[in-house]
């Protein structure tokens, strides 16, 4: 279109289908959809790079020229913005942001805030997600394990000397999990688990920190074909945040997901607030080594869990996932 400014020529139908395309993927990035951002980002490439190509063809001949130099800045800047800003980072991972509305009230008939989770689990188990955490468990092999000492290697939870530094002096109860990581990598259940928040840095792919996330999880079988009710729960639990909840249980939960300073260790949801499932919140290390690509570009992984010895978790490293897993990871 800004090529008939220039040529005084009028619109044909493919460049109105052109434009219907590029309202429709806008949308689907306003919706939060990954792949949009990844055809976006091509496509802002591409933009970026032909604006200055015919920007230097035609600086002989238009004025209009230098506004072509212009529009490859602000393609490269927007594309910039896809992939460098945290925050845009973490809305594509699928993380909620905070609300802007005011908190929810309570069930009239009950007094306590009702469970995002429908009665009675109208989602039907979704078999691919089945098949995903079973190979990661087929991969990793089932416990006692005994690996090898470069899985080992691979497995190990390690903090940067500046932020191990900073956790001792505070003597953060976060680094019992580095003590304790032998007994998830040994002997650790291989579950699907959710973000509820992370560190902004560790949506950035340029970090290398390991650093604290808050996370969902549960063993009871039932999820393993329906992750999505652990998505729902995270995101209702961070839109909890800054907030007093209603349901006491819920209070010192919704506390430390404010504060982000204070540490949920193995912390039991209400059964009433998960309709009768067994679900818990805890506070973990992710690594940007063990994750594809080195940073969090979606909301859901396999988690290490280990609760009979400790009530530490870890992100099952991506170099047991199988390819599926990791594909969805990088789109």
């Amino acid at each position: 279109m800004f090529a008939n400014s220039i040529d005084n020529t009028p619109l044909d139908l493919r460049q109105g289908i052109r434009f219907a395309l590029t309202l429709l993927l806008c949308f689907a990035l306003f919706q939060g959809c990954n792949w949009a951002r990844w055809v976006s980002g091509a496509l802002l490439g591409v933009g970026c790079l032909g604006a200055v190509v015919a920007g230097i063809l035609l600086l002989q001949t238009t004025p209009l020229a230098v506004a072509l130099f212009f529009l490859g800045q602000i393609y490269a800047g927007c594309a910039c913005i896809l992939f460098v800003v945290p925050s845009v980072c973490q809305f594509f991972a699928g993380t909620p942001t905070p609300p802007s509305s005011p908190p929810r009230k309570p069930d009239a008939s009950t007094g306590t805030i009702k469970s995002p989770i429908a009665s009675p689990y109208p989602l039907p188990e979704f078999q691919p997600e089945i098949e995903i955490i079973q190979a990661c468990r087929d991969r990793f092999g089932p416990p006692p394990r005994s690996l090898s000492d470069k899985e080992a290697a691979i497995c190990r939870l390690e903090l940067s000397p500046r932020i191990q530094d900073i956790f001792e002096e505070k003597n953060d109860s976060m680094l019992q999990i580095l003590v304790d990581q032998h007994l998830l990598r040994d002997r650790g259940k291989i579950v699907w688990g959710h973000l509820i928040q992370a560190n902004q840095r560790l949506f950035d792919p340029n970090n290398t920190d390991t650093l604290a996330a808050d996370v969902i999880y549960s063993l009871d079988p039932y999820f393993d074909g329906r992750a999505r009710l652990l998505r729902r729960l995270a995101q209702d639990l961070f839109t909890y945040k800054g907030t007093v909840p209603t349901e006491p249980e819920l209070q010192d939960l919704v506390r430390a997901i404010t504060n982000e300073r204070e540490r949920i260790m193995g912390y039991k949801l209400p059964l009433s607030y998960c309709r009768g499932k067994l679900v818990f919140c805890t506070t973990c290390f992710l690594q940007p080594s063990h994750m594809p690509e080195g940073f969090l570009a979606q909301s859901v992984f396999p988690l290490l869990v280990n609760l009979k010895e400790t009530k530490a978790v870890m992100m099952l490293p991506y170099h047991f996932w199988p390819s599926q897993l990791i594909n969805q990871w990088r789109l």
